[in-house]
C-alpha cells in the first residue's frame, strides 16, 4: 500500500450492498483474542481513479495494489473508516491470510 505502508500487496474479500439506490463496498476483517474469540470489524470501501472503472461482483477477492486509510464521519458525528482504492487486481476467490512478519514493520 504505497512507499511506506506495512503490505506491498494485501488481498481483500469485497462485499456489494445496494442501499437507497447506490453500490456501497465493504470488507470485513477478523481477530483473534488473546482469550481465543473472533472479534469481526467491516470497513467501508471506496474505488477511485482507474480502481473505480473496474466491476465488482459480490463476494469478488481482489487485491490492493495502491490505496490508503481515510474516514467520514455520519450525522451523529460516528467515524466510519473507508479504504480508498485506488489501483487492483482480481484474486483468486480463496480464503486467505494476510499475515506478516515483525520484519515488514517499517519501525
Amino acid at each position: 500500500m504505497g512507499e511506506y505502508g506495512i503490505l506491498k500487496t494485501i488481498k481483500v474479500k469485497v462485499k456489494v450492498n445496494e442501499i437507497t439506490g447506490r453500490t456501497s463496498y465493504r470488507t470485513v476483517f477478523t481477530n483473534k483474542t488473546p482469550t481465543g474469540n473472533t472479534e469481526f470489524a467491516s470497513m467501508f470501501i471506496r474505488f477511485v481513479k482507474d480502481a473505480a472503472n473496474k466491476a465488482i461482483e459480490d463476494n469478488t477477492y481482489i487485491n490492493i495494489k495502491d490505496g490508503f486509510i481515510s474516514f467520514n464521519t455520519d450525522s451523529e458525528g460516528k467515524v466510519n473508516w473507508v479504504l480508498v482504492i485506488t489501483d487492483f487486481d482480481y484474486a483468486d476467490n480463496k480464503e486467505t491470510s494476510n499475515d506478516f512478519s515483525e520484519d515488514d514493520l517499517p519501525f
